[in-house]
């Protein structure tokens, strides 16, 4: 059997790493090898962990990790995301691909991909600590619950390859190249991130008057309306619709690998309107809000921001970890 034959192999197999100066996993890596599923890294600014595991027989498989350094860790087996750290998620066990209340299932031997990102996190308390990651597994007969004890041991380093097949290098591929520009690459409408430097520029709708400001808005919001307009595949192009305390607004953005242009277009002021408005008014006074554009790194990546005060705040420097501003 070919999986058999690998076992006997691979007495010495390792999994690539891959070490980046930035937190992003972008430019020219380090390339070196760990040789088991429990290791100590210095990660650099971010690194990626490659290979297969192979399961050597059908069963229930668990997974449980430890990690710590307070880095940003993920664990995937194939595309179940088996382990990661708090933040960037907070979900409880039994949600978890991988837990012992829900295993993986196996029909028969197989070889699945192992992937692991650890990123430097802007919330590490102390920075450049090295990243302690243990994985372990249990076989299980079938799910277990939540209180119940399951038998977790060390992955056997004889199971791991540090390689992985041409179609999974081919997906890892169109996914990096698709990691690009200018978009809405997070949850909220008002905030445009660009890929891969992971820098944010939202732009919150503050009213003068109460000094309340809209900073998160997504469709079907009830702090605002949205209607959404046009939006270009390639994202070069997007607009859509925001209505905010009687103000509305069209929001228009040239996004994608070019510069980010915003074009805000107010629509049917009323500047005799009570600028905290006022029942019966269908316009609002558009002179009683304003647009405060306020920069930040996505996804706890480090950076720095700096904001000239000569210009009076109007120039802003974003300086991704380990890449040009």
């Amino acid at each position: 059997m070919p999986i058999m034959l690998s076992l006997l192999l691979s007495s010495t197999a390792t999994l690539k790493v891959d070490t980046y100066s930035t937190s992003a996993l972008h430019g020219t890596p380090k390339t070196s090898t760990i040789d088991s599923l429990d290791f100590s890294i210095q990660p650099g600014g971010s690194t990626e962990i490659t290979g297969t595991l192979d399961i050597p027989n059908a069963s229930y498989y668990a997974f449980s990790c430890r990690i710590a350094g307070g880095q940003i860790v993920f664990v995937w087996i194939e595309d179940h995301l088996v382990c990661h750290t708090d933040p960037p998620f907070g979900n409880t066990n039994s949600s978890i691909d991988g837990s012992k209340e829900n295993p993986l299932s196996y029909s028969a031997a197989t070889r699945q991909h192992i992937v692991i990102h650890i990123y430097a996190s802007s919330e590490q308390p102390v920075r450049d600590t090295p990243a302690d990651v243990s994985v372990r597994w249990a076989s299980l007969a079938s799910p277990l619950a939540a209180d119940a004890p399951a038998n977790f041991s060390a992955v056997p380093p004889r199971l791991l390859t540090p390689g992985s097949s041409a179609v999974e290098l081919q997906r890892r591929s169109l996914q990096r190249s698709l990691q690009s520009g200018w978009n809405l690459w997070l949850y909220n409408l008002l905030s445009v991130a660009r890929l891969p430097q992971s820098f944010v520029l939202t732009t919150a709708i503050c009213q003068l008057s109460t000094g309340e400001c809209l900073e998160s808005t997504r469709i079907e919001d009830t702090a605002a309306a949205i209607r959404v307009g046009p939006f270009a595949i390639d994202q070069s192009y997007w607009q859509y619709y925001v209505a905010y305390k009687g103000l509305n607004l069209s929001l228009s953005y040239l996004g994608g690998d070019g510069p980010l242009r915003l074009l805000v277009e107010p629509l049917g002021c009323d500047e005799t309107a009570s600028p905290a408005g006022a029942a019966g008014q269908s316009a609002a006074n558009c002179s009683d809000f304003a647009l405060v554009v306020q920069p930040r790194f996505a996804w706890y990546r480090r950076g720095s921001v700096l904001v000239d005060p000569s210009s009076g705040g109007g120039l802003v420097t974003l300086s991704p970890l380990g890449m040009p501003p």
